[in-house]
């Protein structure tokens, strides 16, 4: 595991923003992100795990109930999520540390 350093380590950032890209998501370059592996035997892929944003939809209208409860499916507000970037799926998870475990109803799928 380590932080990415972006300045040298431009091939990272460059997946991350595809794979990103892909689900209508930009990369937070304002906090780290972490390469986790290659770790033979069992583990011979890099994770990437960091925020990423969804932009809000100027078009879109606020289908929150009110202004107390936000509602995260609501695209007239910018999203932040934490997400792990695998090399076949992305995953939103609850926190930096729980990149190991994916549910597949965290799974963000890609727009096109």
């Amino acid at each position: 595991m380590g932080l990415i350093e972006y300045e040298i380590e431009k091939h990272h950032v460059k997946r991350i923003r595809q794979a990103l890209k892909r689900r209508g998501l930009i990369m937070d370059m304002e906090k780290g992100w972490e390469v986790h592996g290659p770790h033979p035997p069992h583990m011979n892929y890099q994770v990437y795990v960091g925020n990423a944003i969804q932009e809000a939809d100027p078009k879109a209208k606020c289908i929150c109930p009110n202004e107390r409860y936000f509602n995260p499916d609501c695209k007239a507000h910018q999203l932040e999520f934490i997400v792990a970037i695998y090399p076949k799926a992305v995953f939103d998870i609850t926190d930096g540390d729980s990149w190991r475990t994916q549910r597949p109803d965290s799974r963000l799928f890609c727009d096109e």
